[in-house]
């Protein structure tokens, strides 16, 4: 029982790494953030937003569908942006480098699957 949950949990890990790294390679290097992000969620069909600023450091955002219509990775994953200029609490430091998918000269963005960072 104990190796059916250790590889379904690796399973997972797998295509969350995955993901991130396609989703990484949307972002040619020296290009805007906010711009590319814009351009993949508006190709993902991704007309209106969730957005979450709760936070006074950072932004939550999830593309507003019905989890019938969502895709695999832009109209369904949740994204944080931080402004890159922050300074990374060392205990999240690790995570946070493995989410970052962009990081230009004004925001960093991290991509987490919609459980791990859940809006309404």
């Amino acid at each position: 029982m104990n190796l059916i949950f250790i590889l379904f949990f690796a399973s997972c890990m797998t295509s969350t790494r995955s993901y991130i790294k396609i989703a990484r390679g949307a972002f040619p290097k020296g290009l805007d953030c906010g711009e590319t992000m814009k351009s993949e969620l508006a190709k993902s069909g991704c007309a209106k937003l969730l957005v979450d600023e709760s936070s006074s450091n950072s932004a939550v955002i999830r593309c507003l569908k019905e989890d019938k219509d969502r895709g695999k990775f832009w109209d369904n994953w949740t994204f944080r942006i931080t402004s890159a200029k922050i300074q990374l609490d060392p205990e999240s430091f690790v995570e946070i480098r493995q989410h970052t998918i962009c990081i230009d000269k004004n925001i960093r963005v991290e991509a987490y699957p919609p459980e791990r960072l859940n809006i309404k």
